[in-house]
């Protein structure tokens, strides 16, 4: 299983602020702003998967290798897949 989630999490934030930053210059037609919409939904939807994923991975270590990864509590786990970006 693959952890990672830091080189996706830039990359998708990369492409949805230039296709944002395209929008709002008025360039394409409503049906190229309905697909970026699609394609943002898509994105963010791909990486709550992976953050699903990655947090039941980790739920299933024990209590001393999570403290060794730097989680002190079970309760942080999602947080820290979620936010820790320089982890």
């Amino acid at each position: 299983m693959q952890m990672d989630t830091r080189a996706s999490a830039s990359d998708v934030s990369t492409s949805n602020l230039q296709r944002h930053a395209d929008a709002d210059r008025g360039d394409g037609s409503s049906i190229e702003r309905a697909a970026n919409l699609i394609m943002d939904l898509w994105i963010h939807w791909c990486r709550e998967r992976r953050i699903g994923q990655a947090t039941r991975s980790l739920a299933l270590l024990d209590d001393h290798t999570l403290r060794d990864l730097g989680i002190p509590n079970r309760s942080e786990i999602e947080f820290t897949v979620r936010f820790c970006l320089d982890c």
